[in-house]
């Protein structure tokens, strides 16, 4: 296994070049992912890794690399199996939420790669005050209920599938390489069925702004 800086060096390299590609590839569509290339782009300094989590509970992440349809994507998702120096957090582990949202607690990870120092105690490899890039796990059979934030968010689905409810309004599957943007404070959903679902995620504004706002219905 390559050694930590090495690592999230390359997982850095190769996000880029997934923005990149998007980019070009949505120019017309979605020019918010030229804007986040834009913003990955610069040069940000690295933090020391810690103590790191354990790719034990990540098992999900050998599906998703199988169901990459792209080289990028899959070269993403097998640096990301890789990595012994990023920090995988269930993000709703500790939310007083009710029955809803406990699929959510345990099938939900993420881990992030650059943003604000210690944003909202994540660890962040790479410092970015005004952007940053992550990813995320959702385990098969997880609803993520209704929820909005100020941050202009972009999804990229990097390996699996889903399905997107934006507004209240239809359900529409993704799969790996297609892009989902939301606008500021947009009401968006997520669901996964029989496949897990790995995405690269990114905020590009808002982020010194309250942070997600849950709708348990």
């Amino acid at each position: 296994m390559t050694s930590g800086p090495t690592c999230v060096a390359t997982i850095l390299d190769l996000t880029r070049r997934v923005i990149d590609a998007g980019a070009s590839e949505h120019e017309r569509t979605i020019p918010e992912i030229a804007e986040l290339a834009c913003q990955a782009g610069s040069v940000m300094p690295q933090q020391a890794p810690r103590a790191q989590t354990s790719t034990s509970s990540l098992a999900w992440l050998e599906v998703a690399i199988r169901t990459a349809t792209t080289p990028a994507d899959r070269a993403l998702a097998s640096a990301l199996l890789a990595a012994d120096d990023l920090i995988w957090i269930a993000t709703y582990a500790d939310y007083d939420g009710g029955e809803l949202m406990a699929p959510l607690k345990t099938g939900y990870l993420v881990t992030l790669l650059a943003g604000p120092a210690e944003f909202r105690n994540y660890h962040v490899p790479y410092v970015a005050d005004d952007y940053l890039i992550g990813f995320t796990l959702q385990a098969p059979g997880t609803y993520y209920p209704p929820h909005a934030h100020v941050a202009r968010e972009l999804y990229h689905i990097i390996g699996g599938r889903g399905e997107w409810q934006l507004h209240d309004g239809a359900w529409n599957e993704q799969r790996s390489g297609g892009w989902i943007f939301h606008p500021s404070n947009a009401l968006h959903a997520m669901r996964t069925e029989d496949e897990p679902m790995l995405t690269l995620v990114a905020w590009i504004d808002g982020l010194d702004q309250p942070g997600v706002r849950i709708e348990e219905r």
